[in-house]
C-alpha cells in the first residue's frame, strides 16, 4: 500500500513539473547591440532617401514603435493564457499506530468551481487589454508619421533657406565690394556702405544658425529613423520646395475622428474598467469547492466527499468593487475629455490652416512683386541707369520675402500633416 501511494505521489509530482515554466538568462551585451545597430545605419558613401523610404524605415526601426509592438506581444501572449480555472489542491496524510503496527492514512483532491464566472471574466479583460494596446500602437505609427513628415518639412525648409543665404552672401559680398568703391570715389554715401556691411555680417549669422540647425534636424530623423548617429555623414535627405501655396484640406468630420486609433484605443482602457468592476462585484460571491475524499483507518476503508464555500456577511468585497467603480468613473472621465479635445484641436487645426495659407498667399504675391521689380532693376543696372546700392537694395527685399515665404510656408506644410493624419 505504500509502494502504490509512493508512485501516485510520484506520477503526480512529474506531471505537475512538466507542466512548469522553466527561467532563461537573456544577458545585455550593449558592445554586440551596437554593432548590430550600425549594421542597420550606411557607413560609406552617401546615400540618397526620401520622405517615403525615411517613413518605411523608421516604421520597423524606431524604438519606440518596437517597444509598443513589445507591449502588444506581451498582453497577447497574457490573453492567451488568462481565463484558467484555479488548480485543484491535493491533500494526504498518513500516520503509525505504533502498538498495533497499522498504517491509518487519509487523502482527498479539492476543487473550485468558478460559479461567479471569474475566469470568463479575465479573459474578457485580457482581450480588452489587447485591444487597446493594438490601437495605441496603430496611433504610435500615425504619431510617428506625422513627427517625421513634420520634422522632414521642416529640414526641407532649413535646407533651402540655406540655399538662399548662401547666394545672397556671394551677391552681397559682390555689391559691398562694388558700394565700397563707390563711396571712394565719391559716389555713394558711407551710410550706405555700413548698412551693406551690417547686412553682410546678419547673413553670415544666419548662415551659421541654418547650418547648425540642418545637423540638429539631420540627427533627429535619423533617431526617427532608428539609425544610427554616424549615419549623419552618409545619408543625404532628398528635399524639394515649390514656391507655390499647397491646396487646403479638409478637415476630418467627428464621425471621422471616431476612427481615430487613440479614440479607439481609449474606448477599449474604458471597456478594460467596466469588466474589471463587474469581477470584483462577482467576486463578492463564493465559488463551491467540492472534491472525493479516501480514508482507511484500522483497517476500516472510507470513501465520501466534501464541499464548501465561503458566507457573505460583512466583507462582501467592498474595497476592491470601490476602487474598481472610481477607476471605472476616471476612464470615463478621460475617455469624454479625450473626445472633446480632438474635437478642439481639430478646429484649431483648421482654423491655423486658413489663416496661415491665406498669410503664405500674402507673402507669395509680394515676392512676385519684388520679383518683377528686380527684373526690370537688373535690365536698368546693366544699362547703368541705376546705381549698385539701389540695385543691392531691390535683391535684399526679394531675398527678405523669399525668407519670409519659406518660414510661412513651413508652418502651413506642419497643420497640413496633421489634418492629414488625422483624417486617415
Amino acid at each position: 500500500m505504500i509502494l502504490h501511494t509512493q508512485t501516485y505521489l510520484s506520477i503526480i509530482l512529474t506531471i505537475t513539473l512538466t507542466g512548469c515554466a522553466v527561467y532563461e538568462s537573456r544577458p545585455i551585451d550593449l558592445k554586440t547591440e551596437e554593432q548590430a545597430w550600425r549594421l542597420t545605419t550606411p557607413t560609406q558613401g552617401k546615400i540618397k532617401i526620401s520622405q517615403a523610404e525615411a517613413i518605411k524605415t523608421g516604421l520597423i526601426l524606431n524604438p519606440e514603435l518596437n517597444k509598443a509592438r513589445i507591449k502588444l506581444a506581451n498582453t497577447e501572449e497574457v490573453e492567451k493564457q488568462s481565463g484558467w480555472w484555479a488548480d485543484p489542491s491535493i491533500s494526504w496524510e498518513m500516520a503509525k499506530v505504533l502498538q498495533e503496527n497499522i498504517l491509518n492514512h487519509s487523502g482527498g483532491i479539492s476543487l473550485s468551481i468558478p460559479l461567479t464566472g471569474i475566469p470568463a471574466l479575465e479573459k474578457k479583460l485580457a482581450e480588452q487589454y489587447k485591444e487597446s494596446d493594438y490601437w495605441s500602437l496603430k496611433q504610435a505609427e500615425l504619431d510617428f508619421c506625422t513627427e517625421l513628415e513634420t520634422n522632414w518639412h521642416a529640414l526641407s525648409i532649413t535646407k533651402a533657406k540655406k540655399e538662399l543665404v548662401q547666394e545672397r552672401l556671394k551677391s552681397l559680398k559682390n555689391e559691398t565690394q562694388i558700394i565700397n568703391k563707390l563711396i571712394k570715389v565719391g559716389e555713394a554715401e558711407f551710410a550706405i556702405g555700413q548698412t551693406a556691411t551690417e547686412r553682410l555680417n546678419t547673413i553670415t549669422r544666419e548662415l551659421q544658425e541654418l547650418e547648425e540647425t540642418e545637423q540638429i534636424q539631420t540627427l533627429a530623423l535619423l533617431k526617427q529613423m532608428g539609425m544610427h548617429p554616424d549615419g549623419a555623414k552618409h545619408i543625404q535627405i532628398i528635399s524639394q520646395i515649390n514656391y507655390n501655396v499647397p491646396r487646403l484640406i479638409k478637415a476630418p468630420s467627428a464621425g471621422k475622428l471616431m476612427q481615430l486609433p487613440k479614440i479607439k484605443a481609449q474606448m477599449a482602457t474604458y471597456a478594460t474598467t467596466e469588466t474589471a468592476l463587474k469581477a470584483e462585484i462577482r467576486r463578492q460571491y463564493p465559488d463551491l469547492e467540492i472534491g472525493p475524499g479516501f480514508s482507511r483507518e484500522d483497517d476500516e476503508k472510507e470513501v465520501g466527499g466534501e464541499f464548501g464555500f465561503n458566507i457573505p456577511l460583512w466583507n462582501r468585497n467592498r474595497q476592491a468593487i470601490a476602487e474598481a467603480r472610481g477607476n471605472r468613473n476616471l476612464a470615463h472621465a478621460e475617455t469624454i475629455q479625450l473626445w472633446k479635445e480632438t474635437l478642439f484641436h481639430v478646429k484649431e487645426l483648421e482654423t491655423s490652416q486658413n489663416i496661415i495659407s491665406s498669410h503664405c498667399k500674402s507673402e507669395l504675391s509680394r515676392l512676385n512683386d519684388y520679383t518683377r521689380t528686380l527684373i526690370t532693376m537688373e535690365k536698368l543696372y546693366k544699362h547703368g541707369e541705376i546705381p549698385m546700392p539701389e540695385l543691392s537694395e531691390s535683391r535684399h527685399l526679394k531675398y527678405e520675402s523669399q525668407v519670409n515665404f519659406l518660414t510661412a510656408l513651413e508652418k502651413l506644410l506642419q497643420v497640413r500633416t496633421q489634418i492629414i493624419y488625422l483624417s486617415k
